[in-house]
């Protein structure tokens, strides 16, 4: 049975539905590892040969599909995004970077718990984000909205990025640049819940669905799982006086460096 939270179980209906949805719906495509390969790069048992072959095959097929560099690379299960440069993001044509790039997805997804993994490699082009800052390994923190539906009703909506996820920022001002980022327009949530409510009366049950705002203003798609599987948090009731995971490692760094002088 196939998992409903692998995006080759509810992208095709977002792709059925993308003409009629108020947002963009980045161009996609994919390929679908035969299973000794798949069960080969899993047990980390490839080729080199292997390896390059399936970077050879993520190229023709995103050239085929019309997309160009860089792009924007994840498993049906994850794109592993908080590595960012090292698993999603894809920047050179050469075969062994892509190549790179698949296994440590792969590695990414492995140490995941309780989930379903993904023969399917998903292509799709890369959307330049509005972002304020980066984060994590050089991943840019964008406007993100996460939209709760159930069969096509609200249950809860909320940014993406709770705050004290927040590691490694390259701005010392970063909490009021994604405090700015969490503010929502009224169109703009009327959009996103639309999207999100049509979506899951196609699709049926209880959904999150991902939105990111592109550098151009538009409203992309990226991401949906099911509800009771994804992170759900309040933003009303965060303490934004919180002590991040970064000043904490400055503080003890300032600590170690006292004792040593």
């Amino acid at each position: 049975m196939l998992d409903e939270c692998l995006m080759e179980y509810w992208f095709p209906v977002v792709e059925q539905l993308a003409r009629h949805l108020p947002v963009k719906i980045p161009k996609t495509t994919c390929i679908v590892l035969t299973e000794k390969l798949y069960r080969d790069v899993i047990w980390q048992t490839a080729s080199e040969a292997d390896y390059l072959g399936i970077g050879e095959y993520i190229n023709s097929t995103r050239i085929k599909a019309g997309i160009g560099l860089p792009f924007f690379l994840r498993t049906g299960l994850s794109s592993g995004k908080h590595d960012w440069v090292d698993t999603c993001y894809i920047t050179s044509s050469e075969n062994d970077f892509i190549a790179q790039r698949v296994f440590n997805l792969y590695e990414s997804d492995m140490m995941k718990i309780g989930v379903f993994m993904s023969n399917h490699l998903f292509i799709r082009e890369f959307i330049p984000m509005n972002y304020a800052f980066k984060a994590f390994n050089k991943m840019p923190i964008a406007r993100e909205f996460r939209i709760f539906s159930d069969n096509g009703v609200l249950t809860h909506i909320q940014p993406y990025w709770i705050p004290d996820s927040i590691v490694r920022a390259d701005k010392e001002n970063w909490k009021e640049l994604l405090k700015a980022q969490h503010q929502i327009e009224k169109y703009e949530k009327e959009m996103l819940v639309k999207t999100a409510s049509r979506i899951t009366r196609k699709l049926k049950g209880h959904w999150s669905v991902d939105f990111c705002e592109a550098e151009t203003g538009e409203w992309c798609l990226i991401d949906m799982a099911l509800a009771d599987v994804s992170f759900k948090w309040n933003p009303d009731e965060f303490d934004w006086d919180f002590v991040s995971e970064d000043e904490k490692r400055t503080e003890m760094e300032k600590d170690l460096k006292a004792l040593l002088d």
